[in-house]
């Protein structure tokens, strides 16, 4: 069979990672592709900012599962961009994914903690929220994390070697403008999505302390030409 290298995103949904490399031809609309293309500039913009080039962009690799985490210098930092407010009461709720994302990338580089950057961009100019809003995350049972990220890998690999989906779980995105909404099966599909990473998840609290830190280092960047 060809060999599959599975990457952390797909871990976080692996029905529609089987549908994106089953169907590559069906692409987001535009709409959708600028505000990717929105995030990855911030990204490159923000890394620059508050970090150098040998903590940005640190690719992670184990047990056949690749990686790239945002920065990663003293524990693994996510940036995350987003036009929708977040609650920053729980984040495990609204936003679960995100979690899972950063627990998995602890769990490859043995670090019990992490950092979640969200930046909202802004929709209305004279909004006095504040930019960004940074969660520490701990995560004290790193072999459980790796255990559900080998069970996930195994679970997507032998569907695309069977070319059958039913056994994955139902894709987070069903009914929710899905780009794959044509050809997926999730309507029949019995397994419900579930976040098992994010469950395992210890401490979670808004870091104002690192977020003034961050911001502080922001104004005083100066972006090239």
């Amino acid at each position: 069979r060809p060999p599959y290298r599975i990457s952390v995103t797909d871990l976080l949904n692996i029905k529609q990672a089987y549908f994106r490399r089953k169907y590559p031809e069906i692409t987001p609309p535009l709409e959708k592709q600028q505000l990717m293309w929105a995030g990855t500039g911030f990204h490159k913009t923000f890394g620059a900012a508050v970090s150098s080039e040998e903590y940005l962009e640190q690719l992670v690799e184990a047990e056949g599962i690749v990686g790239k985490i945002d920065i990663y210098e003293r524990v693994p930092v996510e940036v995350k961009t987003t036009s929708t407010p977040v609650d920053t009461k729980d984040l495990l709720q609204y936003r679960p994914t995100y979690i899972e994302q950063l627990g998995m990338y602890c769990a490859m580089v043995n670090a019990h903690e992490g950092e979640i950057i969200i930046y909202q961009r802004p929709v209305d100019e004279s909004s006095s929220t504040p930019p960004l809003v940074v969660y520490h995350v701990s995560f004290p049972d790193l072999e459980a994390i790796r255990e559900e990220m080998w069970r996930r890998r195994d679970l997507l690999v032998q569907a695309l070697i069977a070319n059958d989906p039913g056994n994955l779980p139902v894709c987070p995105w069903f009914g929710r403008q899905c780009d794959y909404s044509q050809v997926c099966d999730c309507a029949t599909a019995s397994m419900p999505a579930s976040h098992e990473i994010a469950d395992l998840a210890g401490e979670i609290y808004a870091d104002n302390r690192t977020c003034d830190q961050l911001l502080g280092k922001m104004a005083g960047a100066q972006p090239s030409q």
